[in-house]
C-alpha cells in the first residue's frame, strides 16, 4: 500500500542523511551550523508527512480538531485537569487552534533532535571526537526508528529527548540547573512513560564514579525523597503507569518480527562496543551515569523482550540516544586500532555497516517504510 509514495519518502529522509553526514566528515563547514540545517530539513519533512489511518499520529490529528472547538477554560477543566498528561493535552490545543495540525510533528522534531544534536555536538567538543566519528554516530542514530517515532509518537519521544537532555547537562557536563527539574516535570507531564524513564536516570546517578561514597548514600537518600514525593503527589500517574504496563504484559497482540531484528542488531553492536571499551576503562568516567542507564535500559528490553512495546521503546529508542557519548567515544578510542584479530575490519567500517543494515531493514519493512509526504489519486 502507497509503495511509490513510501519510496520516495525513504529515498529523500536516506539522501538528506547522507548528505548531511558527508557535509560533517569532510567539509569545513561548522559542525553546529550543519546540525542547525539538518533540523530545518527534519523539521520540512516532519510538515510533510502524511499518516496512515493507523497511525498514532492520525489519531491524534482527530482528538487536536476536537479540542481546537473547545474554549480553554472548558477544555482545561474537563480535558487537561483530570488527566495524568496534561502538558501533551495542552500541546494539543494550542497547535490545533493555530489550524495547521502538521506543526505538532515540526514542533516534536525540533525538541527531540534538538536535544540529541546538542548531545552529539557538545559531546564531539567535549571529548574531542573527530568530524567522521561524530558523522558515524549521526548515522547509526538516524538510521533506526527513532525518527518515525519523534514524527509519529510524539509524546514519548518529547518526553525521553527532554529527559535525555537534562541527564547530559547534569551528569556529563556537570551544569547543575533548575531547568533540568522543570524539563524533566515537562516530560512527566507528556507520557506516563516518562515516570519508568526517570526512574532509571536517578538510579544511575548513584552509580557515579566521580563522587564520594557519601555523596552515593546522600543522593541515594535524595533519591528515595523523591520516590516518596512521587509516591504522594503521583499516585494517579502511578496508577496509570502501573495499569499500562500490565497491560503491556498481558496483551501481546502487536508482534513486529522486522523491529525485533533491528532491536537485535542494535543489542549486539553495544555488547561489541562493551568489549572494545575494556581497555579504555578510564576514558569513560564522566560518561558513566549514561553508560549505566544504558545498560539498564539494555538489561529492561532483554527481560521483557516477549513485550514488543517494552522491547521496541528500550532499545529502539533509549539505548541508541542514551548510548551517544559511549559510542563517540569508543569509535575515537578505537579509530587507530584493530578491531578483531585478523586485523581487517575498523570498528568504524563495523558500526557503518551495522547502520546500513538497520537502514535497509527500517527502510523496506520497518518504521521508516511508513515514511510518505504525498499520496497519489
Amino acid at each position: 500500500m502507497f509503495l511509490v509514495e513510501r519510496l520516495i519518502g525513504v529515498s529523500i529522509y536516506s539522501y538528506f542523511l547522507i548528505m548531511i553526514c558527508l557535509l560533517i566528515a569532510f567539509s569545513t563547514l561548522r559542525t553546529k551550523g550543519i546540525f542547525g540545517l539538518y533540523l530545518l530539513i527534519l523539521g520540512a519533512m516532519a510538515y510533510c508527512y502524511k499518516p496512515y489511518i493507523t497511525a498514532d499520529l492520525y489519531r491524534i490529528f482527530q482528538a487536536m480538531n476536537w479540542y481546537a472547538t473547545m474554549e480553554f477554560p472548558g477544555f482545561f477543566r474537563t480535558l487537561v485537569a483530570p488527566s495524568s498528561v496534561p502538558a501533551s493535552r495542552i500541546l494539543f490545543w494550542l497547535v490545533g487552534r493555530t489550524g495547521l495540525p502538521h506543526l505538532l510533528p515540526v514542533v516534536s522534531s525540533f525538541v527531540c533532535y534538538g536535544c540529541m544534536f546538542y548531545i552529539i555536538e557538545h559531546s564531539r567538543t567535549r571529548f574531542s571526537i573527530s568530524r567522521i566519528n561524530t558523522a558515524i554516530t549521526l548515522f547509526f542514530l538516524m538510521s533506526g526508528s527513532v525518527y518515525i517515532s519523534v514524527i509519529g509518537g510524539i509524546r514519548m519521544m518529547m518526553a525521553l529527548s527532554l529527559i535525555a537532555f537534562s541527564f547530559y547537562r547534569e551528569t556529563v557536563e556537570k551544569k547543575h540547573n533548575i531547568l533540568h527539574i522543570l524539563l524533566c516535570f515537562v516530560a512527566l507531564f507528556l507520557h506516563d512513560m516518562a515516570l519508568i524513564m526517570l526512574g532509571v536516570i536517578l538510579i544511575s546517578m548513584i552509580f557515579d564514579k566521580r563522587k564520594s561514597r557519601s555523596a552515593k548514600v546522600l543522593w541515594g537518600l535524595l533519591i528515595g525523597c523523591f520516590a516518596v514525593g512521587v509516591l504522594l503527589y503521583f499516585n494517579t500517574k502511578i496508577i496509570s503507569v502501573t495499569e499500562k504496563s500490565l497491560g503491556y504484559l498481558s496483551d501481546d497482540s502487536y508482534y513486529d518480527i522486522w523491529e525485533y531484528m533491528m532491536g537485535a542488531v542494535i543489542l549486539f553492536l553495544y555488547i561489541f562496543l562493551s568489549w572494545k571499551a575494556k581497555p579504555h576503562h578510564d576514558k569513560y568516567i564522566e560518561v558513566n551515569c549514561m553508560n549505566t542507564a544504558t545498560l539498564m535500559s539494555g538489561f529492561i528490553a532483554v527481560l521483557f523482550c516477549s513485550v514488543f512495546s517494552i522491547f521496541y521503546r528500550f532499545i529502539g529508542h533509549l539505548v541508541p540516544i542514551l548510548g551517544i557519548p559511549f559510542l563517540m567515544i569508543t569509535l575515537e578510542e578505537n579509530k587507530d586500532a584493530d578491531t578483531n584479530r585478523f586485523k581487517v575490519i575498523s570498528l568504524q567500517s563495523i558500526v557503518m555497516m551495522i547502520s546500513l543494515v538497520l537502514l535497509f531493514i527500517g527502510a523496506t519493512r520497518g518504521s521508516l517504510s511508513a515514511l510518505k509526504f504525498f499520496e497519489i489519486g
